[in-house]
């Protein structure tokens, strides 16, 4: 099991109490034969456009509720409403299905860590060692695709207890990476760790690239809730994310990369079920 997946499966008990509260942004209320979609800000940039040209085209109104990942998860766990849940990593995905929460799921694109500084780099910052001394953001590792990401690529280059230490002390953990992307373009800190389509999608920030992060990658993926009640319509909205021309032009314009298999060809874009229990 990897890092994030056991994040993942582990974090359902201490977000219970985070569970009953509704995530702070929605696009709106679905109504009557919409969809709702429990969407990781990571997404957030692209999703909207491509809700509201799904919605031109369909007729089908889509209902985006921003959070962090295993938040959303845990709010699903609970709730056991909504029909479709944006991950920014296919772990939170598996761990929604070993729960029995997901009754299905497809590949969207991928993400990989970058630091952020504001534009012009005031700081000076090109790696983790000119971390020290100045303000420091992260998304939470116990809630967030991008901080448990961060704590398995930097645990892996011996360098994660020392980046804590820094974030703890001048810096701040944060509940998503776009909470992250916001301090360091306002210059509340002086940087931080997103993904390197949130960064390409902020004029008010750079990425950096940092070698030991480079392992931090991220596969974004969708599945189709359990308890949707109308599982037909929303599998065909998540087939629409992962194979539809118009949405992997839109992802691919917010900076995010395209999934392929070891020969270079795209995958599969239906959706794959969730093993019989």
């Amino acid at each position: 099991m990897t890092p994030l997946a056991k994040l993942a499966a582990g974090g359902f008990a201490m977000l219970a109490l985070l569970a009953g509260l509704m995530p702070r942004d929605a696009s709106g209320p679905a109504g009557r034969g919409g969809l709702t979609l429990y969407c990781a800000a990571a997404m957030r940039g692209p999703m909207e456009p491509i809700a509201a040209a799904y919605q031109r085209e369909t007729g089908v109104a889509v209902s985006l509720r921003y959070g962090g990942s295993n938040t959303l998860l845990s709010q699903i766990e609970v709730t056991r409403r909504g029909d479709l849940f944006l991950a920014a990593d296919e772990s939170f995905v598996a761990a929604g299905r070993a729960k029995g929460l997901i009754a299905g799921s497809a590949p969207i694109a991928t993400m990989r860590a970058v630091l952020a500084v504001p534009a012009g780099n005031p700081a000076g910052v090109r790696s983790l060692a000119d971390l020290r001394g100045i303000r420091v953001a992260c998304g939470n590792p116990d809630l967030t695709a991008i901080g448990a990401a961060t704590r398995a690529a930097l645990a892996e280059a011996g360098t994660w207890r020392e980046f804590d230490r820094l974030v703890r002390g001048r810096g701040v953990y944060k509940p998503t990476v776009a909470d992250v992307a916001n301090d360091v373009g306002l210059g509340a800190v002086d940087a931080g760790v997103v993904w390197d389509a949130v960064a390409a999608q902020r004029p008010t920030i750079e990425a950096v690239d940092e070698h030991a992060l480079r392992r931090a990658v991220a596969r974004v993926a969708v599945g189709v809730l359990a308890c949707s009640g109308q599982p037909e319509r929303a599998e065909r909205f998540a087939n629409y994310l992962a194979s539809a021309p118009f949405p992997r032009s839109v992802f691919a314009g917010y900076g995010y990369s395209e999934i392929t298999d070891a020969g270079g060809a795209l995958p599969a874009a239906s959706m794959d079920e969730a093993a019989p229990k």
